[in-house]
């Protein structure tokens, strides 16, 4: 959908500000641009004695004499392409901002997507990239549960467990440790007592 928007808004690009069309306007050759650029142009042009001006189309050189008054007349033609762009950019910023798959870009409504609690980056994924292989068997959680007390309290309890699980694997290691240590310092003791 991305590059489809891109692809767009490439051919809706002003040539004078590079921005997106606005306000668009026409000259004769047909290039469109935004209404504040061809104002532009056409103020910064002199005009001769029959109050003509004669400016050069940005895109193609083609040059027009024209009366700033004649700039304007095609405009109404134009207002339905403003509204489109208009839709466009609207459906563009939707786009932007709506939730989307972090693996395909598909955007998807929220309480669809699923995260992957077993990946580092925490990807939200759609329901077809879930089924990847990379996330078999990992820990997959509906990113809409992320957000309630029953899942926070699941998770915080979770977490005191592991805590409670490390501990007690620190501290066996600790006795394992000093019992190896103490083994081996009789071992040597014992050693230098009864040589061989």
């Amino acid at each position: 959908m991305e590059e489809h928007l891109k692809l767009i808004f490439a051919d809706l690009e002003c040539a004078m500000c590079m921005s997106t069309l606005n306000n668009v306007r026409s000259l004769p050759c047909g290039h469109m641009f935004c209404g504040t650029c061809v104002d532009s142009l056409l103020n910064t042009a002199p005009l001769d004695i029959s109050q003509m001006v004669s400016i050069q189309c940005p895109s193609c050189r083609a040059t027009a004499v024209i009366s700033r008054h004649d700039a304007n007349v095609n405009n109404h033609h134009y207002h339905q392409m403003n509204g489109i762009i208009s839709k466009l950019s609207q459906a563009k910023t939707l786009w932007k901002t709506s939730p989307k798959c972090s693996y395909c870009s598909t955007v998807t409504l929220a309480h669809k997507l699923i995260t992957c609690t077993s990946c580092v980056s925490k990807p939200s994924l759609c329901a077809d990239c879930v089924l990847d292989q990379d996330h078999i068997n990992h820990v997959r959680v509906k990113t809409i549960d992320l957000a309630t007390p029953e899942f926070i309290q699941s998770a915080v309890e979770n977490m005191q467990q592991l805590k409670k699980d490390c501990t007690k694997v620190l501290t066996d290691f600790t006795i394992k440790v000093n019992h190896l240590t103490q083994t081996e310092e009789k071992n040597k003791i014992c050693s230098i007592l009864m040589p061989k």
